[in-house]
């Protein structure tokens, strides 16, 4: 696996820690929780900025971008046959 791609999946792992840590907060919890849980959110959000920064200044390309989605397809059909693995 390439590092475009153990970026990619990073980027991806980092987004779903995000979107789980936020989708705590909709549960009812105490107070200290849900300080626990915003804190983990913000966190993660750094996360993926940082992946996010990285990728664009030594790959220059956007993570969140169209170009990217297209470049990621192209990945997929060089590396597995066309199937979409991401």
């Amino acid at each position: 696996m390439s590092s475009p791609e153990k970026l990619f999946r990073c980027f991806q792992e980092a987004r779903r820690s995000q979107a789980q840590y936020s989708k705590c907060l909709q549960d009812i919890c105490s107070d200290g929780e849900e300080k626990l849980f915003q804190e983990l959110a913000m966190d993660a959000a750094k996360q993926v900025k940082k992946i996010k920064d990285f990728y664009r200044t030594y790959y220059g390309t956007n993570l969140t971008s169209c170009h990217c989605r297209k470049e990621r397809g192209n990945l997929s059909k060089k590396f597995f046959g066309g199937i979409a693995k991401w």
